[in-house]
């Protein structure tokens, strides 16, 4: 029984399960703060994350806004505007009506006529870019994949058989 209670009466610190529990109180505070601050961290970061999306929805939001209603303005305008150009050409042809018909036949066809040349200049002209444009730009082409896929003797047969094509397209337009 004396050994019994000298048992009990051990000192605590010679005691194997209070080492282990000081052990164990000692990780879990030691591993405590670095846990709990990379899962602050972590979340701070989500956290972050989710209020930027959220202020970039906001952001997109206010700038479809602001072109909606910008549109909706030009709309508006373009509608003022048309009417106010509708009405000054009411305006205009009254005017134009009062004057004398021959004065006025006579400059709608030297307009008509100046306007015609000026159509067919610029058809000339764009027919020619077109022409000169397409020729070069399949000239490129052809020469492109000639070059990286037949021979020599190839590839000057089909340069000559396209030039004569291309001679034949311009003659044509």
């Amino acid at each position: 029984m004396v050994a019994h209670e000298n048992a009990m009466h051990e000192v605590f610190y010679q005691n194997p399960e209070f080492w282990v529990a000081v052990s164990f109180v000692l990780v879990v505070a030691l591993l405590a703060y670095p846990i709990s601050k990379m899962i602050k961290t972590m979340l701070q970061k989500r956290v972050d994350a989710i209020v930027k999306e959220i202020s970039d929805a906001a952001n997109l939001k206010d700038d479809a806004q602001r072109l909606l209603v910008e549109y909706e303005r030009k709309f508006v305008n373009a509608d003022l505007e048309a009417m106010e150009i509708i009405k000054k050409s009411q305006k205009e042809i009254n005017a134009l009506k009062k004057e004398s018909l021959d004065k006025l036949n006579n400059e709608i066809k030297l307009k008509e006529k100046e306007a015609d040349e000026r159509l067919n200049a610029a058809k000339l002209k764009a027919q020619n870019e077109l022409i000169e444009i397409t020729t070069d730009t399949t000239i490129h082409a052809l020469r492109t994949i000639i070059q990286n896929s037949l021979n020599a003797k190839t590839q000057d047969k089909l340069i000559d058989q396209s030039i004569l094509e291309i001679e034949k397209i311009s003659k044509a337009g």
